[in-house]
């Protein structure tokens, strides 16, 4: 750009030749970074970013031939009074639906630079995959080695996706951050696959990860902010921390539960009193459910605060799914799912809280409702039927008109493009990802890495289909993302800090003793054959089975058995 009059025959939104030039010269002096002193031209990402140039009170007023700006500024006087304002009125340059029509005419970056980037960015991609193949392979780590090349298929869809999304030649390159997200996540997936969590000191201070998903919800309330106008409470110093304390909670239960579980299976809370009317509820002893109970009611309370209800909504089924297994009785589970589902009901009945109310509301009328923003499943149900069966193709579908196409209704984006051939092929990957890691979790070492595996597969699981069901209408939209395909930069390296801590616990031997205690009794015959004599019913083959597992704890003088044993005298 040699002059602001290059510019003179894009700004048709503006009728006042004044007004034009003055709008010239503005867009001129920030581009070449004038307002900052700058020696060089601005760099900019999109053209969105002209809508942040500012116009003064004072600029308008010392030219009087401004007839478009000043009417808009006499506007700005009457919803703002002279008394209720501090200092210099400025109003934004370029009003959105300038902003709109001037984007086709301009662009921040030329073809030959955008594939540049893209190529750039994807041999970066394939190479870091690469480098943790072999730095596996070099360092003799037996992981699960299907894993892998289903995270790579599922980022690649997803880095693909990322340059139609959005305009290449105008918009944001997003696909640069989600790559960035990509390489950053496989360098920390490396790093912790190679930490042995089964000898970890974690499992011993399962309170630690409590406390610092509780400091991390603090921060979020007081200093948090939302997206766009939202008031909910999800950024902070310019990531999410959301993200972090799922793991957290994650690795808090897996250490309670790998350290209670016979006792909430096997120690019955005496029934005296007013409990002895609940007897058949089957209460374990309180000194054991209590802590763990009162934990996840402060853990939701602070999510409510934060009101972000996505994670929540997964968390609160994560623990009751975990209790269950714990437990091995599943009925009080479902009751309390149930109890779940009533009270977010009972949310949208009373409009409490609010983010509820409008997001099942958009559910249940997504063609007609007033909530802002309620047009994201109308959007996202017309995306999938324009991809029909096979779709448009990758990059030839028109995305960038789903709201929140990027994120949360990245898998309508995926839909248009690829088709329902294509979107269920992404979600066989997603289910060949959760069947591996079930089988990483059985085959765990030890009782807190099956927990921990199992609690890390079933919050994965558990996102793909809130989302899944959120983007056809099943279900109301929750706000969470699908792992490795939705943009985020945050997002992207807790799904890789999961899948390593995964990779970490396939690489370790698997648990000779007791191993079959979790599993159901069809996988207990087939394993467990020649256990002892009188394993000839699925009762007898669980008596042996913690038999051996009270007496390889009481050898080591670790673990709830020998305690166990001990309370039970």
């Amino acid at each position: 750009m040699i002059n602001p009059a290059e510019l003179l025959p894009f700004l048709t939104v503006f009728s006042s030749s004044p007004d034009k030039q003055f709008a010239a010269q503005k867009i001129y002096d920030y581009l070449a970074g004038v307002d900052l002193s700058s020696a060089r031209r601005r760099e900019i990402a999109n053209v969105g970013e002209l809508g942040r140039i500012r116009v003064k009170e004072s600029e308008i007023a010392s030219k009087p031939q401004l007839s478009v700006l000043r009417s808009r500024l006499d506007v700005l006087k009457e919803k703002q009074p002279s008394t209720e304002r501090k200092g210099d009125l400025t109003l934004a340059l370029l009003t959105a639906g300038q902003l709109r029509e001037l984007k086709p005419k301009l662009v921040v970056r030329e073809p030959k630079d955008f594939r540049g980037l893209f190529w750039r960015y994807a041999i970066l991609f394939l190479i870091s995959f690469l480098i943790a193949h072999i730095v596996w392979r070099v360092r003799a780590a037996e992981v699960d080695a299907v894993l892998l090349p289903i995270i790579e298929i599922l980022t690649g869809v997803g880095l693909i996706t990322m340059v139609s999304v959005r305009d290449p030649l105008r918009d944001m390159a997003m696909f640069t951050d989600f790559a960035q997200g990509i390489i950053g996540g496989l360098n920390l997936m490396v790093l912790v696959s190679l930490v042995d969590f089964h000898r970890s000191r974690l499992r011993k201070l399962s309170f630690t990860p409590l406390l610092a998903s509780f400091l991390l919800s603090m921060a979020l309330i007081f200093f948090g902010s939302g997206p766009g106008t939202s008031d909910a409470r999800v950024n902070l110093l310019g990531f999410q921390p959301v993200e972090a304390i799922r793991i957290l909670i994650v690795l808090f239960l897996a250490g309670y539960f790998a350290a209670n579980w016979e006792f909430l299976r096997e120690l019955k809370e005496k029934k005296t009193g007013a409990l002895s009317r609940l007897r058949w509820l089957n209460i374990p002893r309180l000194e054991y459910l209590l802590p763990v109970v009162v934990s996840m009611l402060l853990v939701l309370a602070f999510f409510y605060l934060q009101k972000d209800l996505g994670p929540a909504l997964v968390l609160s089924f994560l623990f009751l799914a975990l209790y269950g297994i714990a437990r091995r009785r599943f009925g009080l589970v479902g009751a309390a799912m149930l109890m779940v589902i009533a009270v977010v009901w009972m949310g949208y009945r009373f409009s409490f809280p609010a983010t509820v109310a409008q997001r099942i509301q958009m559910w249940l009328s997504p063609w007609d409702n007033t909530v802002r923003g309620g047009d994201h499943l109308a959007h996202s149900l017309w995306a999938l039927s324009t991809g029909g069966l096979t779709g448009t193709g990758l990059g030839l579908g028109d995305p960038g008109y789903v709201p929140a196409a990027h994120t949360d209704l990245i898998g309508s984006a995926v839909g248009e493009e690829l088709g329902f051939a294509g979107l269920l092929t992404i979600f066989i990957l997603y289910a060949g990802l959760i069947y591996r890691c079930m089988r990483i979790a059985l085959r765990a070492p030890g009782d807190y890495t099956f927990f921990l595996a199992i609690g890390l597969t079933l919050i994965t699981a558990l996102q793909i289909i809130l989302i899944a069901g959120g983007t056809v209408g099943l279900i109301p939209l929750s706000g969470v993302v699908l792992p490795f395909l939705s943009y985020g930069k945050t997002s992207m390296l807790a799904n890789f800090v999961i899948f390593g801590i995964l990779l970490s616990i396939s690489a370790q031997p698997e648990r000779k003793e007791g191993s079959e205690f979790f599993r159901p009794p069809s996988q207990v015959g087939r394993h467990g054959a020649g256990a002892a004599g009188d394993c000839h019913t699925w009762q007898g083959r669980l008596r042996s089975s913690r038999a051996k597992r009270r007496s390889s704890r009481s050898r080591n003088a670790c673990g709830p058995g020998r305690r166990l044993a001990a309370l039970r005298v």
